[in-house]
Parts: C-alpha cells; sequence; structure tokens
C-alpha cells in the first residue's frame, strides 16, 4: 500500500532509465523536481536506496517513490518499460493525490 502521506507532496517524479546489477537489483534513474538520482531496488521489492550524491531524500519520499515502482513491477511481474512505467506512475499518483475521481 502506497502511504498517503504522497498527497501532500507536490512532486511527480518520472523515470529516466533502468539498469541491472550483476547482484540482480535494478537501478532506476529517477528525475524529480531539479535532480536526478538513482535507486537501487531489487524487483517486487520495497527496499529502495539511494546511491548518488545529490541531497538525501527524506526517508517518508523515497518509502513512497519505492512503493510506487514497487507496485507497477508488481502489477506486471517483471521489469517495467520506461513508457509504462512512466504511465504507471502518473496514473498511480493521480489516483492517491484525487481519491474522489477513483470509481473502482
Amino acid at each position: 500500500m502506497i502511504p498517503l502521506s504522497i498527497n501532500n507532496q507536490t512532486c511527480f517524479f518520472s523515470v529516466k532509465h533502468i539498469t541491472k546489477e550483476l547482484s540482480a537489483k535494478l537501478i532506476y534513474g529517477i528525475h524529480l523536481n531539479t535532480f536526478d538520482y538513482f535507486l537501487s531496488k531489487s524487483l517486487g521489492l520495497n527496499d529502495c536506496e539511494q546511491l548518488d550524491c545529490n541531497p538525501q531524500l527524506d526517508a517518508d519520499l523515497l518509502d513512497e517513490i519505492c512503493a510506487v515502482i514497487t507496485e507497477v513491477e508488481n502489477k506486471y511481474k517483471k521489469r517495467p518499460t520506461l513508457e509504462l512505467i512512466n504511465n504507471e506512475i502518473f496514473r498511480i499518483l493521480g489516483r492517491i493525490r484525487n481519491p474522489r475521481l477513483n470509481t473502482a
């Protein structure tokens, strides 16, 4: 479940690239506000770790970003394409921020 606190955030994020580490983790290049972040995570698990030297992401925000990505991975049971994941991110964040628009 994605925490509802993201509803209070003003940021959307997008995935710029996805690569695979030798340890079977994925590295996501995330664009958030004016920074590009690099996050390592296991496919289907909410275990993101920030890899870059940018200002440290707030723990709640990192968890929310990771939860959104994990929801997409679990829905498709594989590493998503950039187009697919970015469409799903937009849909998920829209659903969270506008619960009155949810019909199901």
